[in-house]
């Protein structure tokens, strides 16, 4: 895979919206727990992982040809939106959730450009549009969440504020919210005042 598939030009298009790492199992105590954690028992295995932690994909085996590499991490969700959209009456639960995972996490892909056609489309099913639209929400809070605990331990305290400000102000009423604002009085950080509607003269 490091001579033939990494160094294709539509494999580093493809990785370019991720985090990459290559992780040797003999390489200390960190690859070690990294192993375990994710219960890697054949090589190579690889693993799309969310920043939440949570597995969105597994593929145990080498994927020596670019053209595998790619389809092997669409395929699958791109096929589950099909059966979706073709089901009588269409399964907008099953289209969004697919299709939300695909531009999303695979946005460069050749399947990502098919989903956001597809998104276009599908958006004249009013269930289809508000299931996407509290998908993308969702997905958005829960990154805010996880990039702002990262920043925290990693030391960049200044900009986890931040993050964790605007996750504050953006989902107030969920509880990542809530707990973002709490987490701030804590540290003695106040949150800016909303702004005030246009015409409000208070």
């Amino acid at each position: 895979m490091d001579t033939g598939t990494y160094p294709a030009e539509s494999v580093k298009t493809f990785c370019k919206a991720l985090v990459v790492m290559h992780v040797n199992r003999d390489g200390g105590k960190e690859s070690a727990k990294l192993v375990k954690d994710f219960n890697v028992h054949a090589y190579p295995t690889l693993l799309m992982i969310k920043p939440n932690g949570e597995v969105l994909k597994r593929v145990e085996g080498g994927l020596e040809k670019p053209d595998d590499f790619l389809g092997t991490w669409t395929n699958d969700f791109w096929n589950k939106y099909v059966e979706g959209a073709n089901a009588k009456p269409q399964d907008a639960k099953v289209m969004a959730e697919n299709l939300y995972t695909i531009v999303t996490w695979f946005p460069d892909s050749q399947s990502g450009k098919q989903a956001a056609d597809a998104i276009k489309q599908a958006n004249a099913n009013p269930d289809f549009k508000t299931l996407f639209e509290e998908l993308t929400k969702k997905g958005n809070r829960e990154n805010l969440a996880a990039k702002a605990d990262a920043q925290m331990k990693m030391a960049k305290k200044k900009d986890a504020i931040e993050t964790y400000k605007k996750l504050a102000t953006d989902f107030a009423d969920d509880k990542e919210g809530k707990d973002a604002a709490a987490l701030l009085k804590k540290m003695g950080v106040k949150l800016d005042a909303p702004a005030a509607p246009p015409g409000d003269k208070k």
